[in-house]
């Protein structure tokens, strides 16, 4: 039986190219230009891309 055990993969990325909204919105692609040129994509769903808004804050806060 093959090891099923997740893994985490990190990605260094420099760039957003874009977002958009599929599947009638309840899913959001996101492509990102990562540290080595190359083309990232990630598909969230709508939820939790919500969240992942509310949980980064937007700098807003920070004193300068």
């Amino acid at each position: 039986m093959p090891d099923e055990t997740p893994f985490a993969t990190a990605v260094a990325v420099r760039e957003l190219i874009d977002v958009e909204f599929i599947d009638g919105g309840d899913t959001v692609a996101v492509r990102f230009t990562a540290a080595d040129g190359q083309i990232v994509g990630v598909v969230i769903p709508r939820r939790v891309f919500a969240e992942l808004q509310a949980t980064v804050p937007d700098g807003l806060d920070r004193q300068r």
